[in-house]
């Protein structure tokens, strides 16, 4: 797999579904960070413009198409992501991640500010809408969803995914998403085709991001997205500016070289493995929105569940016992290239969404089944988008998972 850390030049917009008439409605509300979808558009698109592709007549070159596609279909191309990031050019160009916020984490306040993060565990299985959680003490907490706030991957995501520790500080396993990324709004008005003169009564608001650089004397941290790059037959090149988004804004697009995902390293992979082998329960944490359909429906089930179970090969089931879903509902349409018309809007689940699973009969499977199993679910699951199962969205990045123990 290759990483590729993309930076906006300027702002980014990205409309949310909201239905949005310049002659009707004042203000178009934006979305952040970038969808999933649009950012496997916008990689396509970047690919057919480094190979020449001519979109008249759209012949395609084998390994274009092979790895691209073409306007019926997806190539073999693979996205992971995209995850907030920061490159600290002050440590070496190493990078700092910023992952949504889990929902079934309860922050207790201390005279009006968040002091205490609190893993919460699921003891009844709880309907899509609910999210009716205790701690181990069985003490009830009414969770409070910080929105403002990201998980930090360098203190808090070892925390999260272990199943030792219950409790945490806020201020060291947390970052304020508003360093990351600001709101800007922005004003326009709405052109005639012909002349390109502003036309009446078309004048609107919409809301623009920025990811602004953090000045450590006369170096700049730059904040922006990675975006794990899979099948691509090296087709893209090292570096590069791509159009992300609407107005067609710009943004670089570079390589990372040998970049370590702080998910992947080994204290944590061991220490969940040894989680899941001690209990044979798992949670599956969302990183980006998934898009799970069921017989043409969305639902908040994954595709990779069915009837409750989801399949862990040789005959082995994993039990979906509750899950907890962060409230606000995300929607995600998209343009058909090949009909020129909009994609129908499907509900995903949204980020920082939670799933918890009990292995079938695990206490009478020997050791060694339990470290081959431990082992499969990381690999599976782990850094993957697998629970969207073979559907499309699995390809552009919606259902990113990572594995906890609980």
């Amino acid at each position: 797999m290759k990483h590729f850390f993309i930076r906006p030049i300027d702002t980014l917009f990205h409309r949310n579904a909201m239905p949005f008439d310049a002659a009707l409605d004042s203000e178009a509300e934006g979305i952040f960070p970038t969808p999933p979808r649009t950012l496997y558009g916008a990689m396509r698109a970047w690919g057919f413009a480094n190979k020449n592709v001519d979109f008249q007549s759209f012949s395609l070159p084998h390994d274009v198409h092979k790895v691209l596609g073409d306007k019926d279909s997806y190539g073999d191309l693979r996205l992971l992501g995209p995850v907030i990031c920061m490159r600290q050019r002050y440590h070496s160009d190493s990078y700092l991640f910023y992952l949504p916020f889990p929902a079934d984490v309860a922050c207790q306040k201390d005279g009006g500010a968040m002091a205490d993060c609190v893993r919460l565990s699921p003891k009844m299985i709880i309907s899509d809408e609910g999210n009716s959680y205790y701690t181990r003490n069985d003490e009830i907490f009414e969770v409070e969803y910080p929105a403002e706030y990201t998980l930090s991957a360098s203190q808090g995501l070892r925390w999260y995914l272990s199943s030792t520790v219950s409790r945490g500080r806020m201020n060291i396993l947390a970052d304020q998403v508003r360093n990351a990324y600001l709101q800007e709004e922005r004003i326009g008005i709405a052109r005639e085709r012909d002349t390109h003169a502003a036309r009446d009564q078309y004048l609107y608001q919409a809301s623009h991001y920025r990811m602004p650089d953090a000045k450590h004397g006369n170096v700049h941290d730059t904040y922006g997205l990675w975006i794990g790059v899979m099948n691509d037959a090296d087709l893209f090149p090292d570096r590069g500016v791509m159009a992300l988004g609407g107005e067609g804004r710009q943004a670089e697009i570079t390589q990372i070289p040998d970049l370590n995902l702080p998910w992947n390293s080994d204290e944590i992979v061991e220490v969940v493995k040894a989680s899941i082998i001690s209990t044979g329960r798992f949670r599956l944490y969302l990183l980006t929105p998934g898009l799970f359909q069921r017989n043409d429906k969305c639902t908040a089930y994954p595709n990779a569940v069915s009837d409750r179970k989801l399949d862990l090969g040789n005959g082995v089931s994993a039990d979906l016992i509750s899950a907890c879903l962060v409230q606000n509902t995300v929607h995600f349409g998209g343009w058909d290239i090949k009909n020129r018309w909009h994609k129908p809007l499907q509900r995903a689940v949204p980020a920082g969404s939670v799933y918890f699973f009990q292995i079938n009969d695990w206490k009478a499977k020997s050791d060694n089944v339990h470290q081959d199993f431990a082992h499969s679910i990381m690999k599976k699951f782990h850094g993957t988008c697998a629970l969207e199962g073979d559907d499309p969205a699995g390809k552009e990045g919606f259902g990113l998972t990572l594995v906890g123990g609980w």
